[in-house]
């Protein structure tokens, strides 16, 4: 079958596809085992007998016109506020967001003039819903069970650019466009593209009906319907075609779901989405109240265990910490307004997490970019960067009435209330502007996530005390124990280099996930783990004494940890990170024996793309044009500077200097560097 024929292969029988499928479930525990094989036999007795087809049928043929209607004229349900189209018609009446802005981002949509993972998209032709454009890769249509993403591949080409687009988050503006533009193209735009897809995915046999795939795009669903039914003019063909998406995507997620040993963000991702699609349909179409029922009660107990106490995702990366925490938000909302709310240990814990996303958002207003990122949101209202969580930060604010997460989300003047507007409304505005005024400064230390976020006036610092991420094994988790990333004077100086590909280049994905692609300390070229397996780092790296103290004028985090404690000359290594108002003093300790030779010992500095990098003795000149830094390092130290890249998001490698500040130790050695801001002469 030649790659994009589009032909459907021949079809397997019962018996050899669910031997297939519980291949996949051996070596689970017994319940794990037991709902896995069910599972599968369903599966495998869908795909023999065509039930995919019958689904899609069933689910079609009810959504008739008067169906349609009733949920129309019925009370609102799901994620979106009744009155979420006249609130951000309000905040354009008021000033508050510029109409040409929505208007031009919902007009470049149109015409196909946006890029998905750093890439534009094709400006004409078909969508590329099953290719990869940047590579020119398609995918031939199977039953979603046969792709294999980790084979081996002559281009880089990653499934991963697909699945961002296909989740639809692009459709947002348009409909947004729609609020303030009732007469416009917006919702029949919206609705071609749809059709397009739906003709262009028959369920269960593409690339883009892998489950978790279909839980987010059924969150996208469920916001776009909302969305809909919110606008003054009601499109009743668009409504239609999203009720009968939804229903369809529910009820095959309902069926697939990714339920295992340790269930991370794929599983959060499937019990959000079906108690958002059962709130959303609830009394409309008669199995919601299943999906309603499952999302619900899953929540609760997986929420506890993937959000630690502190509200550290167990996963160690930030960017997934946003993905997860928005799609628990969104399920808060939408399961209070059906009358099915989550309890207050489950609520305190998402606002937790909101808490430390505001925490770890740099001085300039950006998130840190800690442990891998695919670029993955869930909200789009704004046109914010993806590693800008405000808009997300600022729902939360109101729906928690946190004054403190508010400061940060309105920090440098910003009013990201976009999302705000649709899913809280009016109501959700008013609690926001009622939010008394508080400080960003920040000194907080997670201790069950190991972290530490720490901002003083234009500083800002945080850093990886912990262990690599889900709970051991690595996940999304990086060789980034401590390791940090710096703003002084607003400005970001030292950051984390992210991670640009997930299957597309796997020896490009442990590069960035290596000791060396972090600003930590390697001892003799050694990771600080090693790595064991594709998202799989051992668990020998373990952080010892963490402490964080504050002053008035400084705020000192101190921690060691024992990934090298494995070497034959075994090394323990303590970090202190100072920071004070405009300046970080980084203090490493090394214990190791006086008597069994020497180590070569490295500190690496990713520095920010604009910043230009001057070696001069002991020490470096940095710039960014604006403002100048000095580096001074310990004078039993060499540093030079090398091209690397940084990658803000997935898909995306820039450009930027690296310093190195290399010694040669013989026993224990206390070695020490300080930036800031160079002193006039």
């Amino acid at each position: 079958m030649s790659e994009g024929s589009g032909r459907r292969p021949s079809g397997r029988s019962y018996t050899s596809t669910l031997l297939a499928g519980l291949r996949r479930v051996t070596g689970s525990d017994l319940g794990v085992t037991w709902v896995r094989a069910l599972q599968e036999a369903r599966i495998a007795w869908l795909r023999s007998t065509n039930g995919w087809e019958r689904l899609a049928r069933s689910t079609a043929r009810w959504w008739t016109p008067s169906r349609v209607s009733e949920f129309i004229d019925g009370p609102a349900r799901g994620p979106v506020a009744a009155d979420g189209a006249s609130a951000v018609a309000a905040l354009v009446a008021r000033g508050n967001i510029p109409a040409e802005e929505l208007f031009d981002r919902a007009r470049r949509i149109r015409e196909r003039d946006f890029s998905v993972s750093g890439h534009p998209l094709p400006p004409a032709g078909p969508w590329p819903w099953s290719t990869d454009w940047r590579h020119g890769h398609t995918w031939e249509r199977l039953h979603f069970r046969e792709y294999d993403h980790y084979g081996p591949r002559e281009e880089p080409y990653d499934v991963r650019a697909v699945w961002e687009l296909t989740r639809l988050w692009f459709l947002q503006p348009l409909l947004q466009a729609a609020a303030i533009d009732s007469a416009g193209p917006w919702d029949r735009a919206t609705l071609e593209i749809l059709e397009d897809f739906e003709s262009s995915n028959p369920v269960g046999h593409t690339i883009n009906w892998h489950p978790m795939e279909v839980a987010m795009r059924s969150v996208s669903l469920a916001l776009l319907l909302g969305m809909a039914r919110s606008l003054p003019q009601r499109s009743e063909p668009l409504i239609a075609a999203l009720l009968r998406m939804l229903t369809l995507h529910a009820a095959f997620l309902y069926r697939t779901v990714e339920y295992g040993n340790i269930r991370h963000n794929h599983f959060m991702a499937n019990a959000a989405a079906l108690a958002v699609a059962g709130a959303t349909l609830q009394g409309s179409y008669p199995p919601a109240r299943r999906w309603l029922a499952y999302g619900a009660a899953h929540l609760e107990r997986e929420i506890p265990a993937q959000v630690l106490p502190d509200g550290v995702g167990f996963e160690k990366s930030t960017s997934y910490h946003r993905m997860v925490t928005e799609l628990q938000l969104l399920a808060i909302i939408a399961l209070e307004r059906a009358g099915a709310p989550l309890t207050a240990t489950a609520r305190e814990r998402v606002h937790r997490a909101a808490r430390f996303s505001a925490h770890t958002t740099r001085a300039d207003g950006i998130s840190v970019n800690f442990g891998d990122n695919d670029g993955a949101r869930v909200f789009a209202f704004d046109s914010l960067e993806q590693r800008d969580h405000r808009p997300y930060l600022a729902a939360a604010a109101s729906l928690f009435a946190d004054a403190g997460v508010k400061a940060i989300a309105s920090g440098n003047g910003a009013r990201p209330l976009l999302t705000t507007a649709w899913l809280l409304g009016t109501e959700g505005l008013a609690k926001w502007e009622a939010l008394p005024g508080a400080s960003a400064e920040v000194s907080e230390l997670y201790p069950e996530g190991g972290m530490v976020a720490l901002r003083q006036g234009s500083a800002s610092l945080a850093a990886d005390v912990g262990e690599v991420g889900l709970r051991g094994r690595g996940g999304h988790g990086h060789n980034d124990l401590l390791s940090y990333e710096l703003c002084l004077e607003g400005r970001p100086l030292i950051v984390d280099p992210g991670s640009p590909v997930y299957t597309g280049d796997i020896a490009r994905l442990d590069l960035y996930r290596s000791t060396a692609y972090h600003n930590g300390l390697q001892v003799d070229g050694e990771e600080i783990a090693p790595f064991t397996g594709l998202w799989r780092i051992a668990d020998t790296a373990r952080p010892e004494g963490v402490s964080l103290t504050a002053e008035a004028s400084e705020h000192v985090a101190r921690a060691a940890h024992t990934g090298y404690l494995r070497l034959a000359d075994p090394v323990l290594h303590t970090r202190e990170l100072r920071l004070g108002v405009g300046s970080l003093q980084v203090v490493d300790i090394l214990e190791c024996d006086d008597e069994r030779g020497s180590h070569r010992v490295e500190r690496h500095l990713h520095l920010a793309p604009e910043i230009e990098v001057e070696i001069i003795p002991h020490g470096a000149r940095l710039t960014d044009g604006e403002r100048v830094w000095s580096l001074r390092h310990d004078e039993r130290s060499d540093c030079a500077v090398h091209m690397g890249t940084v990658s803000p998001s997935f898909g995306e490698e820039i450009p930027a200097a690296v310093l190195t500040i290399s010694t040669l130790i013989s026993g224990g050695a206390r070695l020490h560097y300080r930036i800031e801001p160079e002193r006039e002469s």
